[in-house]
């Protein structure tokens, strides 16, 4: 209150409420910019062409059918991603030998071995000799379209052998 008590004493003035009405009216102006701003925003959105619909709407000017387009536009990327998950085993004759993943599918590499054993290393987008496109490189395997079809190959893993348990400890009391 005493803010307030320091104030109230030039706002009774004829300037006083000249600035108190100058300020009202800069908010006033402030908030109906950031308004326009946002309004024109968001009309920007509807008419960007970037938003891509994987299945039709009803009526190309509906505009709540473009509002149903929004989710489906992955505005901050796809979530949960599938990965090799789901994906098929190769049955091609083909061996994983090593995966250098890199921050970006442009710079990571995969090194696979034919049937003659040989590694080669590939990148995204290349061919393997059968025909075979290098399509996603990923930290566990890598996936390959194979006649229009994803097929995964997969870093070959060893079953650990720990033998067999030891004996348990027999600890006898003495008398």
């Amino acid at each position: 209150m005493i803010l307030g008590d320091l104030i109230r004493p030039y706002l009774n003035t004829p300037w006083g409420q000249r600035a108190l009405y100058g300020a009202m009216g800069l908010f006033g102006l402030l908030l109906l910019l950031t308004v326009v701003d946002t309004l024109s925003w968001v009309v920007d959105i509807f008419k960007s062409d970037e938003i891509v619909a994987t299945a039709p709407t009803a009526s190309t000017g509906d505009p709540m059918g473009r509002i149903r387009e929004i989710p489906r536009a992955h505005i901050f990327g796809e979530f949960n991603k599938p990965g090799l998950a789901g994906v098929p085993q190769t049955t091609l004759d083909l061996k994983l030998q090593g995966l250098f993943v890199g921050p970006t599918q442009e710079q990571s590499r995969v090194l696979i071995a034919g049937s003659d054993g040989k590694g080669k290393l590939y990148a995204v987008g290349d061919k393997l000799p059968n025909g075979v496109l290098v399509k996603e490189i990923l930290v566990d395997g890598v996936m390959l379209e194979v006649e229009g079809e994803l097929e995964k190959l997969m870093l070959p893993t060893k079953k650990l052998n720990f033998g067999r348990p030891p004996n348990p400890l027999n600890f006898q009391s003495k008398p």
